[in-house]
């Protein structure tokens, strides 16, 4: 419920099957990994977070071009975050984006 510790999704699969797919240290998938290891409130507020800016994105979408980039961006981070887990190249922009995007936050 509270998660087992950042990296530490092989730690959690340590049975026979994680040992014969040794190749899986990750689930490939953000918010299953985050659920997993962080834990379920963890990823609760991450979510709140997220959709909190995006409301306000999309509140704010009238005030310029700029809106719909970060949104198209925000949104098409989420989507790839279902089928891969975020490493450094595209996690530091996409947190850049994000921090960028809550300044449109009332």
């Amino acid at each position: 419920m509270l998660g087992t510790g950042p990296d530490t999704y092989a730690i959690v699969l340590d049975d026979a099957e994680a040992k014969r797919r040794a190749l899986f240290f990750k689930a490939h998938n953000e918010y299953l990994q985050m659920a997993i290891t962080e834990g379920y409130p963890a990823l609760a507020i991450y979510i709140f977070i997220v959709g909190y800016i995006l409301k306000n994105l999309i509140e704010n979408r009238k005030k310029g071009i700029h809106i719909w980039i970060l949104l198209s961006c925000i949104i098409g981070y989420l989507i790839q975050a279902f089928f891969n887990i975020s490493f450094i190249a595209t996690a530091v922009i996409y947190w850049a984006l994000l921090g960028i995007a809550a300044k449109y936050c009332n």
